[in-house]
């Protein structure tokens, strides 16, 4: 077993799914929290995540090994203030069609503007694709930076496309 440790919206669930769809890894989680299911087997998965501090754990073994995610603190309550900002609406079927709205996702535009402010060398996002239209303006604003997308198999690109964005749709996983 290897800890999964992190700050929450840090990433750590982004890395299980790496985990998980690119290498076939399952992962499960250990946490304290009396309104959430803890998997009892979570020690026989190859990974676990985990929020807590060291001396929390149980097994609390410094022999076993752990990946620490470390995120820009900034970043990640502005993650924690879009997550807890999101409204979604409940799903219907209305004329045999399934409905449902949502607060439209991370917004692409927002994603570049840090890229520009910022100024990476290379940059990659990994998206499902339903993003706004881009303005031209923000695709241009990154032009010294290499930037890719990457989009979820079930994604859809077409907004990418159009906006000249880079991007690699993954496929599914070879069993």
């Amino acid at each position: 077993m290897i800890w999964i440790a992190s700050f929450p919206r840090s990433g750590n669930t982004f890395v299980r799914n790496i985990l998980h769809e690119v290498y076939g890894l399952e992962s499960s989680e250990y946490h304290q929290e009396e309104d959430y299911h803890l998997d009892a087997n979570y020690v026989s998965y190859p990974f676990v995540k985990t929020h807590l501090l060291p001396s929390q754990l149980d097994p609390s073994d410094p022999d076993i090994k752990a990946v620490y995610i470390v995120r820009d603190g900034r970043d990640t309550m502005v993650s924690i203030a879009h997550q807890r900002s999101d409204i979604v609406a409940p799903a219907v079927i209305e004329n045999g069609q399934l409905r449902a709205e949502t607060s439209g996702g991370t917004s692409m535009s927002c994603v570049l503007e840090h890229i520009a402010l910022t100024r990476p060398a290379s940059a990659i996002v990994v998206t499902d694709g339903y993003i706004e239209e881009v303005d031209q303006c923000l695709i241009q604003g990154i032009s010294k930076t290499r930037f890719h997308a990457i989009v979820t198999r079930d994604g859809n690109p077409s907004a990418l496309h159009r906006a000249g964005i880079t991007y690699t749709q993954l496929d599914e996983v070879p069993s």
